[in-house]
C-alpha cells in the first residue's frame, strides 16, 4: 500500500503534493489474497494526484484450488492494480490479474485450470486495472485482465 510508504517518506495529507512511484524493472509486486489488489494506494484524499510509472509487474492473486468439492463454482482471481485517486499510469511492464479458479467437478482433475479463458468452468480472471478514479494511461507494457 502506498499510504504508509508516503507517510514515512514526509508526505502530510493536510498538505498534499503529488505522489510519483516508480516500480523498477525485474520487480515484482503480487497480492497473496484475492480480495486484496497486488497494489493499492490505500486511503490517499480522492483529490491526491498520483503518478504511477511502472516498468516491472503488477500482479493480482490468483484464486486458489478449491478443496471443497460439494459446490459446483468457480471463483474469480484478485485485480492487479486498484485507483482510487486521480492517476496517471505509464506502463512500460506487466499488470496482469490474478487467475481464477475452475469448478472441481468437470474437466480434468486440476480444479485450478479455469480461470480467465482457461476453460467453461473456470472462475473469471480479476481486473488488471480497478479503477475508482480518474485514471489516463500510457501504454506499451502488457495490461491484462
Amino acid at each position: 500500500m502506498l499510504l504508509p510508504a508516503a507517510t514515512a517518506a514526509g508526505w502530510n495529507p493536510l498538505a498534499p503534493r503529488p505522489i510519483e512511484v516508480t516500480i523498477l524493472t525485474g520487480i515484482i509486486v503480487s497480492s497473496d489474497l484475492v480480495g486484496t489488489p497486488g497494489f493499492s494506494f490505500g486511503a490517499l484524499p480522492a483529490t491526491q494526484q498520483v503518478t504511477l510509472i511502472n516498468r516491472g509487474a503488477i500482479y493480482g492473486a490468483r484464486f486458489p484450488s478449491k478443496v471443497d468439492k460439494t459446490s459446483n463454482q468457480a471463483w474469480e482471481g484478485g485485480p492487479a492494480l486498484r485507483i482510487n485517486s486521480p492517476t496517471t499510469l505509464i506502463n512500460s511492464g506487466v499488470i496482469v490479474g490474478g487467475a481464477g479458479s475452475g469448478d472441481p467437478n468437470e474437466g480434468d482433475s486440476c480444479g485450478n485450470c479455469g480461470g480467465g479463458n482457461g476453460g467453461s468452468s473456470g472462475g473469471a480472471g480479476g481486473p488488471a486495472i480497478d479503477a475508482l478514479a480518474q485514471l489516463t494511461i500510457t501504454n506499451t507494457g502488457t495490461i491484462w485482465g
